[in-house]
């Protein structure tokens, strides 16, 4: 069976419950013995259709000081990794150490390759990690409280697998498929909450004040702004016109720049540019520019104006627009009928015809 893999379906489950051990476990004191070089990963794969999969595949995961570039600072492939109803579960360090250097740098991301497919965007690695070289939690007070909340989409729904973490500390999770998270075993104190959703963007709650033995809401909202998303421009579902053009919404307000032989001239953004002036005798070139000539019927081509036709009885003889057609052929001796017939003689034009 082919699988398409959906980069933003995979994700780190259950990661609330083992950080809240963990730090819990700190509340002890200094731990006299070595804190082992691994790392636990847990993932949630889905096929090209959101249905998760149960089957094995083979696996590597590689470390980063970079999101989209730089070299493998460390990698680790599996020949195979069991996948049941979507979850898996490795251990990070267990094929090849972990060395503390890794974790030396300011910022670490995660690249997953699932049956030689690159899971993008790369999953940045919060702080739990550097607990690896710290060899302590972050926290030894026995005495803790929690930050809940649900991360939404600006405009739109909850969202789940989101990453949400505090920066610079040991507290990391993902929302659940109803985009809520908690927080556990966090010590007082005022922090900043960070949601992170790849593509979708990211966002920050700050002064988040955390109590003992109290659980404080840190609500978060992703996304684009209804100030500059030109589809919910001003407010939700106000989409932007596109037609012939490109939307923007600049402080909740839509605009729209118009591809070339367009133009907006009723300044409504709703229908786009919805004229083209390169062929449009009342808006030839630019908006409200006519085209007129006397006794010619006007066109406009390629955003000038020319003559389409004469009157009847009328002619363009000189050759320029700018008269129209100047020449009344049904009685003019001197272009009798056509430009440039001469009647001769005495002879008179009537009707076009020389008497």
């Amino acid at each position: 069976m082919s699988l398409n893999f959906r980069p933003a379906r995979l994700r780190a489950i259950g990661l609330c419950s083992v950080l809240a051990a963990v730090l819990a476990l700190g509340s002890v004191g200094r731990a006299s013995a070595a804190v082992p070089p691994l790392m636990n990963y847990q993932g949630y794969l889905t096929d090209n259709s959101s249905n998760p999969v149960t089957a094995s595949y083979p696996m590597t995961f590689k470390l980063y000081p970079d999101s989209t570039t730089g070299s493998v600072l460390w990698s680790e492939s599996y020949a195979t990794v069991s996948v049941t109803g979507g979850v898996f579960n490795v251990i990070l360090g267990t094929l090849a150490p972990l060395p503390q250097s890794v974790f030396s740098g300011a910022k670490l991301w995660l690249l997953s390759t699932v049956n030689g497919v690159d899971i993008l965007p790369r999953r940045p690695v919060v702080t739990v990690a550097y607990a690896f070289r710290a060899g302590i939690a972050d926290s030894t007070s026995p005495t803790t409280g929690a930050i809940a909340g649900t991360v939404q989409l600006n405009c739109g729904g909850s969202v789940g697998g989101v990453l949400v973490y505090i920066p610079g500390r040991s507290f990391t999770c993902y929302t659940d498929a109803a985009g809520a998270f908690n927080l556990g075993a966090v010590p007082p104190g005022t922090y900043t909450v960070h949601a992170e959703a790849g593509p979708s963007g990211s966002s920050n709650v700050t002064n988040v004040v955390v109590t003992a033995g109290a659980t404080t809401n840190a609500n978060a909202t992703i996304g684009p702004s209804t100030q500059t998303d030109p589809n919910n421009c001003g407010n939700c579902g106000v989409v932007c016109g596109n037609a012939n053009g490109t939307p923007s919404c600049v402080s909740g307000t839509c605009q729209i720049a118009c591809n070339a032989g367009f133009q907006n001239c009723d300044g409504q953004t709703a229908n786009g540019c919805e004229k083209n002036v390169t062929n449009d005798p009342q808006n030839c070139g630019n908006c409200g520019v006519f085209c007129s000539f006397s006794h010619a019927t006007a066109s406009c081509v390629t955003s000038t104006c020319q003559i389409a036709s004469c009157n009847a009885g009328f002619q363009n003889c000189n050759g320029s627009n700018s008269d129209g057609c100047e020449v009344s052929i049904a009685n003019d001796r001197f272009n009798c009928g056509s430009c440039g017939n001469v009647c001769p003689g005495s002879q008179v034009c009537v009707n076009s015809v020389c008497q």
